[in-house]
């Protein structure tokens, strides 16, 4: 994330850029976290994730109208809940498996 931060401030492209990047990299960090089976690499996805809308809402769109500021928090609200449902979904997916494996040997 000390990259992204670094690029944003040498290209000039703003806080809104950055939460965005770090939005699709935390989103990266869940991927990896679920195809390889690292917990630790998923509750840290899921951690910038909202961390990142939680910035979103309060510091990025705090300088816009009312319509721009409602439309950013139904926005982040959708994405945050499609994160939780695709990563309740994976979540029990892995751990069928895992159990299944175990019951295997």
């Amino acid at each position: 994330f000390g990259f992204l931060l670094a690029a944003c401030i040498t290209l000039n492209l703003g806080t809104v850029v950055f939460t965005v990047l770090s939005l699709l990299s935390s989103a990266v960090m869940l991927v990896i976290g679920f195809r390889y089976r690292v917990p630790l690499v998923r509750r840290s996805g899921l951690f910038i994730c909202i961390f990142c809308a939680t910035k979103l809402i309060v510091f990025d769109v705090s300088y816009h109208t009312d319509i721009t500021r409602a439309l950013s928090v139904l926005f982040a609200g959708i994405v945050l809940l499609g994160i939780s449902l695709l990563y309740n979904y994976f979540s029990r997916y892995v751990d069928e498996n895992d159990r299944c494996r175990q019951d295997m040997q």
